[in-house]
């Protein structure tokens, strides 16, 4: 699994131009952006969205799907290591977001500008965001092994602009009520958890009926 897991961190070295794209973007957001952090949930979310499904495509343009299986291992080792490399790209974003947060606190103390106090609540509000990358994940990671690359690809964005909708219709109804944001935190993380569980279970079953 190590040996799968070590292959995907491997295509994220092809895409460097795009992260440093993505860091530049950062760093000039930040000096008209006052809300920094908010600025690095947002890329936090387009580096984990996209390099999720980056795998898929190269295994498809390698045509590693088509020899993998001669060597030893299981199908069910080789979608455990997707959804491994799944949780270690969203331990990256978390670590980017805390980044972040260091550099909103330095920007504060060197330039002397208003700032809310840090607590929970704020933290939560911040952090809140990057849990929807293991939720796209669980969506996206089925599709792409029941439908392929490229036209899973097509059903995923499909998937998440629903879930959007419902999401902002959801946000309208609640728009009234008074929720915090540590309480809404750990129901989305419950949720990520359980979503991500039962899509690694799904993704196995659908390996599983393929015929190499």
């Amino acid at each position: 699994m190590i040996g799968l897991l070590y292959k995907d961190m491997i295509y994220m070295k092809k895409m460097w131009k795009t992260v440093i794209l993505f860091a530049v973007f950062f760093i000039v957001f930040s000096f008209v952006q006052s809300n920094t952090i908010s600025a690095m949930s947002f890329i936090s979310i387009m580096i984990g969205g996209n390099f999720s499904m980056l795998p898929f495509s190269y295994d498809n343009y390698s045509k590693w799907n088509e020899y993998q299986y001669a060597f030893p291992v299981s199908k069910k080792t080789v979608v455990c290591s997707r959804y491994l490399f799944g949780l270690v790209l969203f331990g990256i974003c978390l670590l980017l977001n805390v980044v972040g947060l260091l550099l909103v606190q330095i920007e504060i103390l060197l330039f002397t500008r208003p700032y809310a106090p840090i607590t929970i609540q704020y933290v939560s509000a911040e952090i809140l965001p990057l849990f929807f990358i293991p939720i796209m994940q669980a969506i996206s990671f089925p599709l792409m092994y029941r439908f392929g690359a490229e036209k899973g690809r097509l059903y995923v964005i499909c998937a998440i602009a629903v879930i959007i909708a419902i999401v902002m219709s959801v946000m309208k109804i609640w728009g009234g009520e008074i929720i915090t944001y540590s309480s809404v935190l750990i129901t989305l993380a419950s949720m990520a958890v359980v979503l991500y569980v039962l899509s690694m279970l799904l993704s196995i079953c659908i390996e599983k009926k393929k015929v190499q």
